[in-house]
């Protein structure tokens, strides 16, 4: 009877020990070295995390923080693409500055046709092309060759007694690049010279040559006769001459000056 308690104390301990190396956590190499070295012993790495490297120095590098279960790692989370950057905005280029001729510019113009004062008609069109570039400031505004155009004002052609001819025009209309563009220019009037030294070389060339015709005819008295016949002779020929016309044959240069600022588009 004695014998029996003894027995369950002896079994008793023994389960008690075996319990307590199972709850006992295993004991690494590491902290085994640590005791007989007396080094600190490195902390227990979670299972199935492999155990940092230590470099030559003997010291170990940090171990990397433990991912949370289920997490990815930054390595894995591909990098967010940057965003398209934007095009960039078309840009128009300025639009080139007007060109404007002020008041007071000189257009050159050569004829392109024969205007005259006894062949044209008031109304009648009237076409020039400009004889040099027109330039502002080193740029051309309108180049050579540009069409002017204008018309007849007055024509009179000069009278058998008195009344000298007469040619006016103006200018009024500018064409560039298919388009027309008004201006108002100084007009262009021309009156013929006066012809009366012309008439009195007329009258007294007949005058003489009638008193040569009469002389030769019946003497003396027949030299006055014919005088008188040759003076009556030479008025006729005044009244049927007219005076100087105004003609301006193509190619003639004329100039004329714009009265108003010009803006060519």
């Amino acid at each position: 009877m004695t014998r029996l308690p003894v027995v369950l104390v002896v079994l008793s301990a023994v389960g008690l020990a075996a319990c307590q190396r199972q709850a006992a956590p295993e004991r690494t190499a590491d902290q085994e070295a640590a005791e007989h070295t007396g080094a600190p012993a490195a902390e227990a790495q979670p299972a199935g995390v492999p155990p940092a490297e230590v470099p030559r120095g003997g010291q170990a590098a940090p171990a990397p923080p433990a991912q949370p279960a289920g997490s990815v790692a930054e390595a894995e989370i591909p990098a967010k693409a940057p965003p398209p950057s934007e095009a960039p905005a078309l840009t128009s280029s300025p639009p080139p500055e007007p060109r404007i001729l002020a008041a007071g510019t000189t257009l050159p113009l050569v004829l392109e046709a024969t205007v005259a004062s006894n062949a044209s008609q008031v109304g009648d069109r009237v076409v020039a092309s400009l004889a040099e570039d027109v330039s502002v400031g080193g740029r051309v505004i309108l180049a050579a060759g540009t069409e002017v155009v204008g018309r007849v004002t007055a024509a009179t052609q000069s009278g058998r007694v008195k009344g000298r001819a007469r040619l006016a025009m103006e200018f009024d209309e500018v064409r560039d690049g298919g388009s027309s563009y008004r201006i108002e220019a100084t007009g262009i009037d021309i009156t013929a010279e006066s012809s009366k030294g012309k008439d009195a070389k007329i009258a007294g060339g007949a005058a003489a040559a009638g008193a040569i015709i009469g002389a030769i005819a019946g003497g003396g008295k027949g030299a006055l006769k014919g005088g008188a016949i040759g003076g009556a002779a030479g008025g006729a020929a005044v009244l049927a001459t007219r005076g100087n016309e105004v003609v301006l044959d193509a190619g003639t240069r004329v100039d004329v000056t714009l009265q108003r600022q010009v803006q060519i588009d």
